[in-house]
Formats: C-alpha cells, sequence, structure tokens
C-alpha cells in the first residue's frame, strides 16, 4: 500500500489549476475560503500525478458519493478488471492532504492532533471505546479512535450512512478488526503532529510512504502508481 502526503498550503497561489479535469477545477472555483481552494487543487494534483486522472470520465461516484475509478470492479462487468483495478481514498487535515493507494479496498483518514471535545467523544464512541480512552488519560488516543473509525467509514463507501457510534474499533492495534460483520485491517501512522489511520479489507504488509512536493504535482510523470 502507498500512502501519498502533500502539503495544502503551498497551493493557495492556484498554481497547477489549469491542469486539473473540467469538473475538478470547477468544484476548486466553487470554495470561497482560500484554505479551502488551496485544499480541493491540490488533492486533484495528487489524484491527477499519482493515478493519472486528466478527464471526467476517468470517475465514477458510488451512491453514497465514494469516488472511484471508471474501470474498477463496482462499475465493470469484465473480471479481468479485479485483477488490474486500483482502489483509492483521500483524507485532509490540519497543513496535510493524504492520498492511500491500493489493490484492494481502502480508506484513510487524517487528523491534526488537537485538544478534542468529551462530548464528541461520548457520542462518538460506544461505552467500551469511551472507558479506555478515559483510562490513557491523552489527547492522542482520542485520534487514534477517531481515526479509525473515519477510515473504515470511507473504505466501507458508505460515509455517514454507518455512524461511528455504530461499531466499535477497540482493540488499537495494528492488525484485523471484526467490524459490521466484515474483517477490516488496520494500521496506525504519526506524521508531523497528525494521526493516519487506513483501513485495507486485506492484510497490510507494508506502507510506503511518499512525500509529494508543489514541483512534483506540478510535474505529473506518466505513470506513478
Amino acid at each position: 500500500m502507498k500512502i501519498y502526503l502533500s502539503q495544502m498550503n503551498d497551493f493557495k497561489d492556484l498554481c497547477g489549476l489549469n491542469r486539473l479535469w473540467s469538473e475538478r477545477r470547477e468544484q476548486v472555483l466553487r470554495y470561497l475560503h482560500p484554505k479551502d481552494k488551496a485544499r480541493s487543487l491540490a488533492a486533484g494534483l495528487m489524484m491527477s500525478f499519482v493515478l493519472g486522472i486528466t478527464d471526467d470520465s476517468q470517475i465514477q461516484y458510488n451512491p453514497f458519493g465514494k469516488p472511484y475509478l471508471s474501470g474498477s470492479p463496482e462499475y465493470s462487468e469484465s473480471p479481468d478488471s479485479f485483477a488490474s483495478s486500483v482502489h483509492f481514498n483521500l483524507s485532509h487535515s490540519g497543513d496535510y492532504i493524504v492520498l492511500a493507494v491500493d489493490e484492494n479496498e481502502v480508506g484513510i483518514d487524517i487528523e491534526k492532533i488537537l485538544p478534542y471535545s468529551d462530548d464528541i467523544a461520548r457520542k462518538c464512541f460506544v461505552s467500551e471505546e469511551y472507558r479506555w480512552l478515559k483510562q490513557q488519560k491523552d489527547v492522542d488516543s482520542f485520534y487514534m479512535l477517531w481515526t479509525a473509525k473515519e477510515s473504515v467509514m470511507k473504505a466501507c463507501g458508505k460515509g455517514l450512512q454507518m455512524p461511528p457510534e455504530s461499531f466499535n474499533v477497540l482493540p488499537v492495534e495494528d492488525g484485523p478488526h471484526l467490524i459490521d460483520g466484515k474483517i477490516w485491517f488496520l494500521s496506525w501512522q504519526i506524521h508531523d503532529g497528525h494521526q493516519i489511520c487506513v483501513a485495507s479489507e486485506k492484510e497490510i504488509s507494508e506502507i510506503n510512504i511518499i512525500s509529494l512536493s508543489k514541483t512534483d504535482l506540478l510535474n505529473r510523470p506518466e505513470e506513478t502508481v
């Protein structure tokens, strides 16, 4: 599995906007806040750089809005597409955008580690998770639970249709977790004060984190995946 990571603040000047496919370019321009524009632009450039997306037709969406590359198993009738399919998922927080890419269904979440709300913890964590959190007595533990839930929700492709309080991600250990009747493999990483968790439907043997600079993203290679 590969996780690509880039600084979103480098794109507040909107450099590279003309390199995006039309749907993404319009999405960037719809945002009013400069930081939102920069985030959307950087994410689009990452998808173009890593996945080779240059046209609207290369992306489709499931009923809950999760993007897929055209030709992936969800949309193709050909069994051969399973062997060559590429799954991806995006997340952003604080200063960074991350893009997870794998041959299996994947979800990723990144969160900047800041003081958290106990009210949110009570609402979004099951009782066992909340008790565990209080035993840890550190802010990092909150984000380990939170990113795990988000990554599973995104990997499933259901988003908020799978409420965070409806399932348990304990124990907080890399490896298999039985969630909502399916095994998901979770793995956590820390990067520059940000917590990352990735969920995959297959065992995660290795994670390769690749940092992409502004220069990298403005010079898309022919093939990166």
